[in-house]
């Protein structure tokens, strides 16, 4: 299908919050290209981040 890399950062602020940031880069195979009858865009992004709290 094809190749996907991830990268997550972690912050504690204290021990009750967090700051996560999280990303992610695919990078499609033939067969992705097969399976979905497409033959355009290879590579998908994606980054977000994520604030927690606990109760």
């Amino acid at each position: 299908m094809g190749m996907e890399y991830n990268f997550n950062i972690r912050y504690n602020v204290t021990s009750d919050f967090q700051i996560i940031f999280r990303s992610g880069y695919f990078v499609a195979g033939d067969a992705l290209f097969v399976l979905l009858d497409s033959k355009y865009g290879r590579v998908m992004r994606e980054a977000f981040v994520v604030f927690e709290h606990r109760f």
